[in-house]
């Protein structure tokens, strides 16, 4: 089992936790999940939305430019290192 899936995930807005259980708490309670990369004209994002993680990775795998955000309904939003995708997977696939 992964570091990520061990973390016991609190609340999106609980500040006093550290940096590994906030992300688990924006990712439990994403609402969308994001692909972004930087667009041909500077300053402008090409964004894409995905409703699950996996089809998100899926998108994003093959294209190093890309940065996965889970976004939550209130708007907070958090970077996923790519480095943990595989692990953020396995996340997904308890938690469902």
């Amino acid at each position: 089992m992964s570091n990520k899936t061990k973390i016991k995930a609190t609340h999106e807005n609980d500040f006093m936790s550290g940096r590994d259980v906030w992300e688990a708490s924006i990712f439990d309670s994403a609402s969308v999940f994001v692909a972004q990369t930087l667009g041909p004209v500077p300053g402008k994002y090409i964004r894409h939305e995905f409703k699950c993680f996996s089809e998100a990775v899926e998108f994003a795998k093959d294209k190093d430019r890309y940065v996965l955000y889970a976004i939550t309904e209130s708007g907070r939003s958090v970077p996923l290192d790519r480095a943990d995708w595989d692990q953020w997977l396995d996340r997904e696939e308890t938690t469902t």
